[in-house]
């Protein structure tokens, strides 16, 4: 249960879902409107908070962090999350999905290089060089969100890619983290999930492939990116597929029978259940 919390963010803009899950959202501090944001644990998405100048306070399982115009805040999935704003704060919140960052890079490897390579640092240095780069690449992505007209969704992955590129370098610059065993596994695990998604869609397959447990395997990948090994497995599958109907144009047939279901109607519930919308609706929704 989440209770009232006194921080509080004032923000501006909508959302950008598929079915009932918001997948991307990117809001602008600074508004009149003032808006509790709070959390649940059970969060799966990613968020990062950006200012343009000013500092920002907020609390991720009740401690307390601060950032100001030179840091950049990563919070990961299933946090408490609650965002204070004073008055001279001037930054945004982007909000996104696994998927949403796998479909706008193409590549599991940026997801490593963004969150797995910081550890336990939840904060990344911006240098002055990059600082207005950045800010004049988030308000277009504040501009191109507002927009109704054909390819809003290839704009915005663009633009978030060029995002996602930038933490995934400044990542590199952070104190290195030791690389132990879990850090290298975890990576040996999305390196075989890329190879075998189309064939492998259980954790024990992976297991199996690591020598180790599928209990061993789902706490490593757990407490390294902040979600089960099967969450990753099956926002893998759904990218994929969201990719072939998208890029390829193939229907839900071909898309099923190139990811290994040879049941449609099988696919045709995975899909629903793990994107929140049926394939026919999403691909309605993309060709609009």
């Amino acid at each position: 249960m989440i209770h009232n919390d006194p921080m509080q963010v004032r923000f501006e803009q909508g959302t950008f879902s598929h079915g009932e899950r918001q997948v991307f959202d990117v809001r602008k501090l600074g508004n009149d409107q003032t808006t509790s944001f709070i959390n649940h644990k059970t969060d799966t998405r990613y968020r990062i908070v950006f200012l343009k100048k000013g500092s920002c306070a907020y609390l991720i399982n009740k401690r307390k962090f601060t950032i100001d115009a030179s840091r950049i805040g990563i919070i990961r999935p299933n946090n408490h999350f609650s965002l204070a704003e004073h008055e001279e704060d001037h930054g945004y919140i982007i909000t996104f999905s696994h998927d949403f960052l796998q479909l706008s890079t193409g590549s599991s490897q940026t997801l490593q290089s963004i969150f797995l390579n910081l550890g336990d640092i939840d904060q990344i240095p911006v240098p002055k060089s990059e600082h207005r780069f950045l800010k004049d690449v988030m308000e277009r992505l504040i501009y191109e969100f507002n927009q109704s007209g054909g390819m809003k969704q290839d704009v915005l992955r663009g633009l978030f890619q060029v995002f996602a590129v930038f933490l995934g370098r400044a990542t590199t610059q952070v104190d290195p983290v030791i690389q132990n065993k879990c850090v290298g596994q975890t990576k040996t695990f999305f390196k075989l999930l890329d190879q075998h998604f189309a064939t492998l869609k259980m954790p024990a397959d992976y297991a199996r492939l690591m020598s180790v447990t599928p209990a061993y395997l789902n706490n490593m990948i757990k407490d390294a990116l902040g979600n089960t090994t099967s969450y990753f497995i099956q926002q893998r599958i759904l990218v994929e597929a969201k990719r072939l109907m998208s890029l390829d144009e193939l229907n839900m047939k071909e898309v099923a029978y190139k990811l290994g279901f040879f049941d449609v109607s099988h696919f045709s519930k995975f899909f629903k259940r793990t994107s929140g919308e049926r394939f026919t609706d999403y691909k309605r929704n993309v060709a609009a």
